[in-house]
């Protein structure tokens, strides 16, 4: 039977951070296409202030580079944070970027189901105070510059638990590194924006997109092209899957046809994995539970010595499957929230490009495309559990749940308030 994936903790090196920032720049340009992080002067001092009392941070999850924002804004703060991040991350680049991960204060956590080690040590660290928490609230990177998947009320219920143990150390008179002030829940609002010559850098990536899929539209504008590239994308997945979409179908929105590969997707997965369907569940949630169940199955087997010829071939076939599902999870995450008419309903470059490096990642399995950027963040409003809690032990899940709405609600009003700007 397959094992548990392990619990990876964090083992905090001040030295390996000393370091790590010292390389952030030379990152930041070289690897990320040259990133500058922006944060007001107001918020910057908000920030400062709260970072030396309880915090959880709770970001939304655009790119994969949101965890280099908040390492440069530790940086900045001469602050050391705690983050939690996908146990599947730590296993990338033969574990190199989970070893890194764990030396500057991060750990895993088992998405889609119920990670006891890491919710244990999250709730740990949120009662000792010593540094800020980040929990990404979203659970998924969303690849999504102006929108938002569900907020997790499940991070809110964590900081709550984390209040009852303060109130119960405090009762006991257990001395902790901070005073009983309550845990400071803070929306974080990521957001970002393109610099420098938009128009080339998108011809060229759809050049490359074209080549790749045997198309030629060079000759029409860039947005034709670009649903052109789109309908190409579809138009195998579902030959693949064997849809086989009528006349009218095809003159549909591209919406509908992407939607009837996700359902394909999903029933195909969770009937092979045994995991009931709900279709009531979000799809981030969904993925989740997919993924967790793959990286249980695929992560080890029993001996396989005393097994038969055919044993052997049976599970070679299974982990071939599984292998599988991961190109059909990143094609749900690609994806998931994409529909028609996204980037014609606001013609910006950033929601260009972003569609554009969804299908990078879709047909190359990377993003190519990469330009100079600037991530905005804005401190949204904080909710103090100590506030709150009265509120809460009369009606926890609804407690809860209103907060984390409320939230979400604030995360959004920011991002369209920076999107205005």
């Amino acid at each position: 039977m397959p094992s548990k994936l392990p619990f990876l903790g964090p083992e905090t090196n001040q030295f390996f951070i000393k370091l790590f920032r010292l390389a952030l720049p030379f990152l930041f340009q070289k690897d990320l296409g040259g990133l500058k992080v922006d944060i007001s002067e107001d918020d910057y001092c908000k920030l400062k202030e709260l970072t030396s009392k309880r915090l959880l941070i709770l970001p939304n999850h655009p790119t994969d580079n949101d965890p280099y924002v908040l390492l440069e804004l530790s940086k900045r703060l001469n602050r050391n944070f705690n983050a939690v991040a996908a146990r599947e991350v730590f296993d990338l680049d033969g574990g190199l970027r989970g070893k890194i991960f764990q030396l500057v204060g991060g750990y895993s956590i088992i998405r889609g189901g119920i990670d006891r080690d890491s919710f244990k040590m999250s709730r740990e660290m949120l009662t000792r105070g010593e540094n800020p928490l980040v929990i990404f609230i979203e659970g998924e990177v969303t690849y999504e510059n102006d929108t938002l998947h569900p907020f997790e009320p499940g991070v809110i219920q964590l900081a709550f638990w984390a209040q009852e143990d303060i109130l119960k150390l405090s009762t006991n008179q257990i001395s902790v590194s901070q005073p009983d002030e309550g845990i400071n829940i803070l929306p974080f609002a990521i957001k970002y924006f393109f610099e420098g010559n938009h128009e080339q850098a998108i011809k060229k990536a759809l050049l490359r997109l074209e080549s790749a899929l045997n198309v030629n539209n060079s000759s029409l504008d860039l947005y034709l092209r670009l649903r052109i590239v789109g309908e190409k994308i579809l138009s195998i997945q579902e030959n693949r899957l064997e849809i086989i979409p009528s006349k009218d179908d095809l003159s549909n929105s591209l919406t509908e046809r992407i939607q009837r590969i996700k359902t394909t997707l999903f029933e195909k997965m969770e009937k092979f994995l045994g995991i009931p369907i709900k279709l009531d569940q979000s799809i981030t949630s969904r993925i989740h539970v997919i993924r967790n169940k793959v990286d249980k199955l695929g992560l080890t087997y029993q001996e396989e010595d005393h097994l038969s010829e055919y044993e052997k071939n049976v599970l070679a076939q299974t982990k071939l499957t599984l292998k599988g599902f991961y190109n059909d999870l990143n094609f749900l995450a690609n994806f998931s929230v994409i529909r028609d008419g996204y980037v014609a309903e606001k013609k910006s470059p950033e929601r260009f490009i972003e569609v554009l490096q969804r299908m990078e990642k879709e047909v190359f399995g990377e993003v190519k495309l990469k330009l100079p950027r600037i991530a905005k963040v804005k401190l949204g409003e904080v909710i103090n559990t100590k506030q709150k809690y009265e509120e809460y032990k009369s009606n926890k899940k609804d407690t809860v749940q209103t907060i984390a709405s409320k939230m979400e609600r604030n995360m959004r009003e920011m991002l369209q308030a920076m999107a205005n700007l």
